[in-house]
């Protein structure tokens, strides 16, 4: 009698070898409670705008991937067996926290929700202190991205363009933006753009969703199209989305707008990030029009002397 391995359900790729993604080991995670480093960062840097704007996080990068992708940032960490890899636990993170005052927690790197321990964290710092945050390529087991939703206060959604992952997984990404859709926390969409007519669509469509309450940042996967990406996001900004050109010199693509009047609620510039948003009864409003802001997390504790990112951990 043979014995047919089942298929893992933790992903879109329904693996029966579940070593391809160095994340699902034979008995469950298979580098339970360990990243590859923890560091301070500006959000700004991430790049976040929507969420602790002028701040700092706490970032956690978890290693493994669910597609291979020479664009992006995480795929040095397909095989976690050549990374140096830390230790951590629930006592770390809490002591991590209090000791940096870290008014945002966000948990990197490729898809870090197919991990059991990530959703394990998630759930036992559900009441401490700071906002909380999470990535996916949307790829994940849709249920273990409404466990992850109900505890966290936003969301990034690093947008998959290759064509091939489009095809093979649709049904997916289609049931992930859904439940983005319903979300009530923040979603910061990155999307590693090429120049392509193919990434113009998907990013109009992306920024257009949900009446342009998301953060969409364009990032271009090298200079020559840089041009190309500031006249995209500049076209869609003029439409009143909130998109943003990433590392944009110039500084014109970068403030946050009031949906209503126009009118910069966060300005960033030479100067630095200056929320202009004001609070009553933890409800934001525009200093300009009144008009009540949602999709943006807001704190007022600022890391004047944080240029960089630094290692922690």
């Amino acid at each position: 009698m043979t014995l047919r391995l089942l298929a893992c359900s933790r992903c879109w790729r329904r693996c029966r070898d579940v070593s391809w993604c160095g994340i699902v080991g034979e008995k469950g995670d298979r580098y339970p409670w360990q990243v590859v480093y923890a560091s301070l960062i500006p959000v700004e840097q991430i790049p976040l705008f929507h969420a602790c704007p002028g701040s700092y996080a706490l970032r956690l990068v978890v290693p493994g991937v669910v597609y291979e992708c020479s664009h992006c940032w995480w795929n040095y960490m397909r095989d976690p067996n050549t990374l140096v890899m830390r230790n951590i636990s629930i006592g770390n993170v809490r002591e991590l926290i209090e000791r940096t005052n870290a008014p945002l927690l966000f948990i990197d790197g490729c898809e870090p929700l197919i991990n059991d321990w990530v959703l394990e964290l998630l759930k036992d710092l559900d009441n401490a202190k700071p906002y909380l945050l999470v990535k996916t390529c949307g790829l994940v087991e849709l249920s273990r991205l409404k466990k992850a939703l109900s505890r966290v206060d936003g969301v990034v959604l690093e947008y998959p363009l290759d064509r091939k992952i489009l095809v093979g997984a649709s049904t997916i990404l289609s049931r992930t933006l859904k439940l983005l859709e319903e979300f009530n926390g923040v979603v910061e969409v990155h999307v590693n753009y090429d120049g392509s007519r193919f990434a113009d669509t998907v990013t109009s469509e992306l920024a257009s969703r949900v009446h342009g309450l998301w953060a969409v940042h364009v990032i271009p996967v090298s200079e020559e199209y840089e041009d190309h990406a500031y006249r995209l996001v500049d076209r869609l900004r003029g439409k009143g989305f909130n998109v943003y050109l990433y590392n944009d010199t110039s500084y014109t693509l970068t403030s946050t707008k009031c949906p209503k009047c126009g009118a910069d609620i966060v300005k960033r510039d030479v100067f630095g990030v200056r929320p202009r948003l004001r609070e009553k009864n933890g409800t934001l409003f525009c200093p300009s029009c009144g008009e009540e802001i949602r999709g943006i997390l807001f704190c007022k504790r600022r890391a004047l002397a944080l240029h960089r990112e630094i290692a922690i951990l």
